[in-house]
């Protein structure tokens, strides 16, 4: 049995378009639940600053300071412009190796990565901290210092090339998001640029568990980037939806059983019939050994095998049972 669901974030009882809770006439039931995303589609309306807009350089005693580029969706060229406006020093773009170069204020102020800058001290701009500094080298990426001059060697002009929906009421089993949380309910690829529209699905034929069983009226939904924050749509909405499983998992277990029993009562009987070995001992001795071992398995044999000779019929009955129960349900 399967149960669907359609989100709209234009249709939320509280939050954003990218960070919101949905309520439901009627409650949800999740035990023995599984679920899966299809057909989550919104428009790509992220800037190159989105994810940053500040560039940190060095400063004396282990401190640091900043400049802020404007935010805007840029080109190569436009970027390396907007970031010479803000550092007052040379800036310049290549077109044909996708690199840009930067001339730094001298040895003592280098350009600062993120990993570079949690060693710093010193006033981060606001909505900054040292555990998410909000930097530009998300788009910037790696850079090389040669004498005064910091290249990046490969720009890109996105902030993030992947995305994930997530939920805290519908954590599932036995996956791990970037960061190692059980909340990511599907991944998000960003292929088409800014202002296309992304349509996404989970795998085909997957479904994943999920944790504990109860209910819920309302549920609550986050499309973030791998760090976790809530990404901004600009006023446009995202929708998709749940479809929830409630009676392969609980067949396929007691399908896992039965035909472990089934495989037990098989052993058994290939046991019995197996011929005895050739003793070293005596024919007196070689039997009596004989008859202790075989006294042993032939009794815990002697259930399988009995159970399992009429356990055709009974697997067949009680797969029509449950799939009656769960009809009823």
């Amino acid at each position: 049995m399967t149960q669907v669901i359609w989100v709209d974030s234009r249709m939320r009882s509280s939050g954003s378009d990218s960070d919101f809770e949905v309520s439901m006439r009627e409650s949800v039931h999740l035990s023995d639940a599984r679920v899966r995303v299809d057909k989550l589609t919104f428009v790509d309306s992220f800037l190159t600053t989105d994810a940053g807009q500040h560039m940190y350089f060095g400063t004396a005693n282990a401190g640091f300071s900043y400049a802020t580029v404007p935010q805007g969706a840029y080109t190569g060229f436009t970027l390396a412009s907007a970031i010479q406006t803000a550092t007052g020093r040379e800036t310049s773009y290549s077109l044909m190796t996708n690199s840009i170069s930067h001339v730094l204020a001298g040895a003592s102020a280098p350009w600062l990565s993120d990993a570079e800058l949690a060693a710093r001290t010193g006033s981060f701009p606001p909505g900054a901290s040292s555990s998410d500094p909000r930097s530009l080298n998300a788009v910037l990426g790696e850079g090389t210092i040669s004498g005064s001059i910091v290249t990046w060697a490969f720009v890109r002009m996105a902030p993030w090339s992947v995305l994930y929906l997530r939920s805290n009421r519908l954590r599932c089993e036995n996956h791990h998001g970037p960061r190692g949380t059980h909340d990511i309910l599907c991944s998000v690829p960003l292929t088409g640029g800014v202002g296309t529209q992304v349509e996404v699905s989970s795998p085909i034929g997957a479904y994943y568990n999920l944790a504990g069983g109860s209910s819920c009226r309302t549920i609550d939904f986050r499309l973030t980037d791998w760090l976790g924050r809530a990404v901004n749509l600009r006023g446009r909405s995202l929708a998709f939806q749940l479809i929830f499983d409630f009676s392969s998992r609980k067949v396929g277990e007691y399908s896992t059983q039965i035909l472990r029993v089934l495989k037990k009562g098989s052993r058994c009987r290939r046991r019995r019939s197996r011929r005895p070995e050739r003793s070293p001992f005596s024919r007196e001795e070689g039997e009596e050994r004989e008859r202790r071992r075989t006294d042993g398995a032939a009794a815990s044999c002697r259930v399988a095998a009995r159970a399992s000779s009429g356990i055709h019929f009974l697997f067949f009955g009680l797969m029509r049972l449950v799939s009656l129960l769960v009809t009823m349900l």
